[in-house]
C-alpha cells in the first residue's frame, strides 16, 4: 500500500518550519506511526462511523416526514404541523436545517425548523447551527423565500420553532441547562428520537405552539404511515445516494433484459436520483440544486473508483460505467461502500498517523527545550 505523503496532512505548515535534518526525522515517525496503525480498524471506523452516523442523520429526517406526513392527521397526530420538505434553504445554498415542518393558521404561519444530529460530544455545535439558522431567518428575505415555497405568499410568519433531533444515545447524560445561555432564537427545543419506541420526546427548551407541546407530551409516535422514503438530504455524504442510485440503475437495466446494465446516462442517474427529494425550490431554482447535487455524487463516484466516464471503456454510447464485480444490483450497492472504505482508509490512516507523529515531534522538541 502507497504511503500518504504527510504534506497533505500539513494544515499548520509544519514540515516548512523544519530543517532538513529535522523533516527526515519527522517523515520516519511518521512512517512507523502509519505502519503501527491497523488499516482493517481505521476501515471498521469509518464504516461505523462516517458510513453509519449519515444513514442515522437521515432516519431522523425519516423519522420527522413519517411522524408529520399528512396522512398521520388520521391517526391521532393533533398538533396540525405537517412535513413540507427537505433541507430549508438548500435553494440559495445555506444551511436552513434538516426538515421544514408547518402549520397554517388564519392568514398566518407557523414554522418549525428541525436539525438532525449525531453525537452528543458536540452539543456546542448543535447551538451554533441554529443560532447560525436563526440569524438567517431573521431576515425577511429568507422568511419570504420560505413563504413562497410553502405557497403561501401573503401570510405572515406567527413564530418559527427550533429543533435539534438527537437520539437516545446521544442525550443520555443531557441536561439543557448547560447549554441555553448559548441559544440566541427564541423558541429552541431538544427533542429526542427514541428508536426502540419509536417515538419523539421532548429532552428540554421552550416550544412555541401549545399544540405541538400537548402533542410531545402524550407521547408523539413517528412510525412510517405511508410517508415517502427518505434515502439521503441535499448535502448528505455522497455515498448514501450514489449506492442506493447504482442499485436502482442495475435492477431497472435488468429488468429490461438491458445488454449493459451497469452502463448509464448522466439523465438516468439524475432521474432517480431525485425521486428520493422532497425540497421546496422550484423552476431554475430547483434545477440549480439537483443538478449541482448529481455532479458532486459523480464526481464521488469516480474519485473512489466506482465510476468510470472514459468513452474507450464504454461499451455503449452512455455517459457512465458502474465497475463492479458480479451482476446483481445487490453487488453494486455493497461496491459502492467498499470502493469508498478502500479509498478513504488509507487517507484517514495517514492523517492519524501525521497526529500522532506532530505529537510526538512537538513532545520531543519540548522536553529537549527544557533541558537546554
Amino acid at each position: 500500500m502507497t504511503v500518504p505523503d504527510p504534506a497533505n496532512f500539513d494544515d499548520r505548515g509544519l514540515l516548512q518550519e523544519l530543517g532538513r535534518d529535522d523533516e527526515a526525522d519527522f517523515r520516519e515517525e511518521y512512517q512507523d506511526a502509519f505502519s503501527n496503525i491497523s488499516a482493517e480498524r481505521i476501515r471498521n471506523d469509518l464504516k461505523n462511523t462516517v458510513v453509519q452516523n449519515a444513514r442515522e442523520m437521515v432516519e431522523s429526517a425519516q423519522a420527522l416526514v413519517g411522524g408529520f406526513h399528512p396522512r398521520r392527521a388520521a391517526t391521532g397526530q393533533n398538533s396540525e404541523y405537517q412535513f413540507e420538505f427537505l433541507s430549508p434553504l438548500c435553494g440559495i445554498g445555506e444551511d436552513g436545517g434538516d426538515v421544514l415542518l408547518a402549520r397554517t393558521d388564519y392568514r398566518s404561519l407557523h414554522l418549525c425548523i428541525v436539525a438532525c444530529e449525531i453525537g452528543g460530544e458536540t452539543r456546542q455545535d448543535w447551538i451554533r447551527r441554529i443560532n447560525s439558522i436563526g440569524e438567517l431567518l431573521s431576515e425577511e428575505d429568507y422568511r419570504g423565500l420560505l413563504t413562497n415555497q410553502l405557497n403561501c405568499p401573503d401570510r405572515t410568519i406567527a413564530t418559527i420553532q427550533y429543533v435539534t433531533l438527537a437520539r437516545e444515545i446521544d442525550l443520555v447524560e443531557f441536561e439543557y441547562s448547560r447549554i441555553d445561555h448559548l441559544v440566541e432564537v427564541d423558541h429552541y427545543a431538544v427533542w429526542e428520537r427514541d428508536r426502540e419506541n419509536q417515538e419523539f420526546v421532548h429532552r428540554g427548551g421552550d416550544i412555541a405552539h401549545q399544540d405541538l407541546v400537548n402533542s410531545l407530551n402524550d407521547g408523539f409516535e413517528y412510525g412510517r404511515i405511508g410517508a415517502p422514503s427518505i434515502q439521503y438530504l441535499v448535502g448528505s455524504h455522497p455515498i448514501l445516494s450514489l449506492e442506493e442510485v447504482v442499485f436502482t440503475l442495475v435492477a431497472d437495466h435488468r429488468t429490461l433484459d438491458d445488454d449493459n446494465p451497469q452502463e448509464f446516462t448522466r439523465e438516468e442517474f439524475r432521474e432517480r436520483f431525485e425521486s428520493s427529494l422532497e425540497i421546496g425550490p422550484q423552476g431554475d431554482e430547483y434545477d440549480s440544486v439537483i443538478s449541482s447535487e448529481v455532479d458532486r455524487v459523480l464526481e464521488f463516484g469516480k474519485e473512489i473508483g466506482l465510476l468510470e466516464d472514459d468513452p474507450d471503456e464504454l461499451d455503449s454510447d452512455r455517459d457512465y460505467d458502474i465497475k463492479f464485480s458480479g451482476e446483481k444490483p445487490t453487488k453494486a450497492k455493497e461496491e459502492a461502500v467498499d470502493k469508498y472504505l478502500s479509498f478513504e482508509t488509507p487517507y484517514e490512516r495517514g492523517r492519524r498517523a501525521f497526529e500522532q507523529a506532530e505529537s510526538r515531534f512537538e513532545a520531543e522538541y519540548s522536553s529537549l527545550d527544557d533541558f537546554t
